[in-house]
């Protein structure tokens, strides 16, 4: 099985938060600090090959797709 890939980027400018997808067949979202640019945490159960990334900071909500059905 190969590693995860980074593929898709976001920030929340608000808490100055990074997102970056680890795209696989179990992917994962990393989330980053941004001032310090250490691993806060590791979001796992997004789905097989989850790609794009959209945030929503009023909501307090990360959005992920996938292109897999039923994941």
């Amino acid at each position: 099985m190969r590693p995860l890939q980074p593929r898709e980027l976001a920030v929340n400018e608000q808490t100055n938060t990074v997102y970056i997808t680890g795209l696989g067949k179990e992917s994962v979202i990393w989330v980053v600090d941004g001032a310090t640019l250490k691993l806060k945490t590791t979001i796992t159960g997004t789905g097989a090959m989850a790609t794009g990334l959209a945030i929503d900071p009023q909501a307090k909500r990360l959005y992920t797709t996938t292109p897999m059905a039923n994941c």
